[in-house]
């Protein structure tokens, strides 16, 4: 065997992929967002990356046609100076934080909730959905808190799988998805939705505004109020734990919150800028 096929075999020895991959290698300046995917299409992403369109990789169940057509009614909303960066609810979407559970329950390991809110949660299962406690084998309160606090315990429970991506924070922008659900339902009902789907995408932020103007407003060890409120921008009107509200010393032209954050890129990712974790 001749020395450049050793080489090469070497090389393939020690290629690393999605799941193997402990480090993502990007360019300086990039930053890490998080998507999720229906384990049956890993392997496809391990062989080409995250490509635009490809919305089975969210929607395997048989929704894509309702998703595609509220998509494209969203879409004609978009102003120009929107649709010439190539953003578009076409756009392969991610979360931009860990922290964001409101998306998906495979989220919740990453960022387990305080004891306070897993005992309310755990009494509106009682009351609302007991079968739900029941089909999980939670034997009583305690018992539920303690297992929904452990991280493995939590990875039991994902139905889908978590990618961290690496991806140019100047190229992609963030919107808040819960205007999207209220346009929609708009639509839905047959109510005019194009001042709510207009917002939507008058509201958006540059990924690397997002990053650097907005911090997550979470819960104190009490339950009761928020931490840290000195930290943000206009203290009085955080309330709401799980949003966004932009820190102290952020410009006054961006939005005060986000609810639900939704990162919108608009190109494909190689497979050497994801990893699954």
């Amino acid at each position: 065997m001749n020395e450049a096929i050793k080489f090469a075999n070497l090389v393939e020895a020690n290629k690393e992929d999605i799941f193997s991959r402990k480090e993502i290698k990007a360019p300086a300046g990039f930053v890490s967002v998080y998507h999720t995917i229906d384990p049956e299409f890993l392997p496809s992403v391990a062989r080409d990356g995250l490509r635009q369109g490809v919305l089975s990789h969210y929607f395997p169940d048989g929704r894509m046609s309702m998703y595609i057509k509220r998509n494209e009614i969203v879409d004609t909303f978009r102003p120009q100076s929107i649709a010439v960066l190539g953003i578009s609810r076409k756009n392969l979407y991610a979360l931009p934080s860990l922290d964001d559970t409101w998306h998906s329950n495979s989220m919740r390991r990453f960022n387990p909730k305080p004891r306070r809110e897993l005992e309310w949660e755990y009494d509106a299962f009682v009351d609302y959905s007991p079968e739900y406690l029941k089909s999980k084998g939670f034997k009583d309160k305690q018992d539920y808190v303690t297992k929904m606090s452990d991280p493995t315990f939590l990875k039991t429970l994902q139905t889908t799988e978590v990618l961290e991506l690496k991806i140019d924070p100047e190229k992609a922008m963030v919107f808040d998805a819960q205007t999207y659900e209220n346009a929609f339902e708009d639509i839905k009902e047959n109510r005019e939705a194009s001042r709510k789907a207009r917002a939507y995408w008058e509201d958006g932020v540059k990924l690397s505004d997002f990053v650097k103007y907005y911090k997550l407003a979470q819960r104190d060890d009490s339950g009761e109020d928020i931490k840290d409120k000195n930290g943000f921008k206009y203290p009085e009107d955080v309330y709401m734990a799980g949003t966004y509200y932009l820190k102290t010393g952020a410009p006054d032209n961006l939005p005060g919150s986000i609810t639900k954050p939704e990162v919108l890129i608009p190109e494909d990712i190689p497979e050497n800028y994801i990893k699954v974790i």
